[in-house]
């Protein structure tokens, strides 16, 4: 019996002992001001409770790849972030329909993606992911939500702005040769000179 029991207790207290580490370092580093960076909506909304606990007032930011939010983790998570009113949490989704060399046509449906997260009582920005002025004001109004937690759609182009990359699976984890790279850099810098260009004529 106790050689069973032996494995889970070590597992839930091994579970224990990251948190604990990861609650350690998240205090060490925010004494100093610092805001450390999580990969999952679960730790960060871990940070936040922990930071009202110290009396702290931070804003909490996670960004999110569309495949990533397949996995359970990810909407246990969103159901804890809403009923604790987290209105200081913003995730941002980067939505580009592309998962590990696929397209997500191939992948489990997550649609309709937009009311998966208004069921789960999250307020929702959905915007162009590749225009800043629309990332700059859904940031503007993620910060006037009050009562809940919020969630920006951004519906993105993998690899935009670069002509052999846009949009293209394969590129997921593609390796750029040099002259691929001269090109990229090349497309990029040209689109930047005609912005200017267009914003100093006030187009």
């Amino acid at each position: 019996m106790d050689g069973a029991r032996s494995p889970a207790l070590r597992s839930a207290a091994l579970s224990v002992l990251i948190l604990a580490l990861i609650l350690l370092v998240w205090h060490l580093a925010t004494r100093s001001g610092a805001e450390p960076s999580t990969p999952k909506v679960s730790m960060t909304a871990e940070e936040i409770e922990y930071a009202k606990m110290l009396g702290k007032d931070v804003r909490s930011y996670c960004l999110l790849g569309d495949g990533e939010t397949e996995e359970g983790n990810v909407w246990e998570a969103a159901m804890a972030a809403a009923k604790f009113k987290l209105d200081n949490l913003l995730a941002i989704v980067d939505w580009n329909t592309l998962q590990g060399g696929v397209t997500l046509e191939v992948m489990p449906s997550l649609e309709p993606y937009v009311l998966k997260w208004q069921a789960f009582g999250w307020h929702v920005i959905e915007i162009n992911g590749n225009d800043v002025a629309s990332l700059l004001r859904s940031y503007e109004e993620a910060r006037r939500v009050k009562g809940r937690p919020t969630v920006i759609v951004a519906r993105t182009a993998k690899g935009k702005g670069v002509s052999y990359m846009e949009n293209r699976p394969e590129w997921h984890g593609g390796v750029v040769t040099k002259p691929l790279y001269d090109q990229a850099v090349a497309e990029i810098s040209a689109r930047l000179d005609w912005m200017q260009t267009r914003e100093s004529k006030g187009a």
